[in-house]
């Protein structure tokens, strides 16, 4: 039996998925996509927060070598950087298959950060940074 990945990917021709959490941003979509495609990576939109102590609450970037993420932690007690994913992702085809993985290896399944800390171990992930405008509007106070 085929996956509903498979099925899903069929019917529709498509070979990126484009994520766009609970945030009001400002950034070149078309840059970002041009990344993802020119690479065939996942691409992860990277945003620098003024405080390092905000960075608690979403996935840290922790390091990058030439634009790849080569560690992200997500929600980190003690962040080690103010260079944040912003739930914006360019991914690629195979990404619903390893969703599932993720999924089977007990991920969790409301929560898409823990899947991009995730990837980024299995996957060369790359950082697209902007400088526009961020806001997390995922949470009452924000």
């Amino acid at each position: 039996m085929r996956a509903l990945y498979q099925v899903a990917q069929e019917y529709t021709g498509y070979d990126t998925y484009l994520v766009i959490g609970g945030n009001l941003l400002t950034l070149s979509l078309r840059e970002m996509l041009e990344l993802h495609y020119r690479t065939g990576k996942p691409v992860i939109a990277a945003y620098t927060l003024r405080d390092v102590r905000e960075a608690s609450r979403y996935g840290v970037i922790e390091s990058t070598v030439d634009g790849t993420i080569a560690r992200l932690v997500e929600k980190p007690r003690n962040p080690k950087s103010n260079l944040i994913a912003a739930c914006c992702y360019a991914l690629p085809a195979a990404t619903p298959k390893l969703l599932e993985e993720y999924l089977e290896a007990e991920g969790k399944p409301d929560a898409p950060g823990y899947f991009i800390e995730w990837l980024v171990h299995r996957e060369q992930t790359l950082a697209y940074r902007f400088k526009g405008i961020w806001y997390d509007i995922g949470t009452p106070r924000a």
